[in-house]
């Protein structure tokens, strides 16, 4: 009888060895899945970043097509200024009284359209009187006159636009540049 009690103790151990290894395996298995669940959890994170990011880049480039759509447009159209004013330019006061009043009723269309490209965003770059920027002007030519202070715009060739915060084109200007300034700056650095 002894004999059958040791083999059902056996048994039994043997019973509970096999248990705890199939809860070991349960749990290591448990433990797989869910490291793989924290995996795909993971995944499911980032590729949803990777989306919210992917529209709003493509919101912002949409927002920047839609905002400078009309550029060309607008750069082409000022070339129609520039001869408005071109034509507004004209001084001559022996000029028959009916051209004058073509000319008055040509710088009404000119305020107009110039009032319609300012509401749509179209602004002039201010020049005359300022100081040279390369950013914003294009040097055409240069003078010298001693009472005019170095690199500063005396003349406007052309004038330059941007649109919302984007620059159309350039100033085209003349620049007073005075040697004098020049010569002084080398004599300060020689002495």
């Amino acid at each position: 009888m002894m004999k059958r009690d040791e083999i059902m103790e056996n048994e039994t151990k043997e019973e509970i060895v096999k248990e705890e290894k199939h809860k070991k395996n349960k749990k290591e298995e448990l433990k797989v899945y869910e490291e793989k669940i924290k995996s795909l959890e993971d995944e499911l994170l980032r590729s949803k970043a990777e989306l919210i990011n992917y529209r709003k880049r493509k919101d912002e480039e949409v927002e920047k097509y839609l905002k400078y759509a009309s550029s060309d447009l607008i750069s082409s159209l000022l070339l129609v200024v520039d001869n408005f004013e071109r034509a507004l330019d004209i001084k001559d006061e022996s000029i028959n009284p009916d051209i004058k009043n073509f000319l008055s009723g040509f710088k009404l269309i000119y305020d107009q359209f110039k009032e319609i490209l300012s509401n749509n965003g179209v602004m002039e770059i201010p020049s005359l009187n300022k100081k040279f920027d390369s950013r914003l002007h294009n040097c055409m030519f240069t003078k010298s006159d001693p009472n005019v202070e170095n690199d500063l715009i005396t003349e406007v060739v052309t004038k330059g636009y941007t649109y919302h915060d984007k620059i159309l084109r350039c100033a085209s200007v003349i620049v007073n540049v005075n040697n004098n300034d020049n010569k002084e700056k080398e004599d300060e650095k020689n002495e």
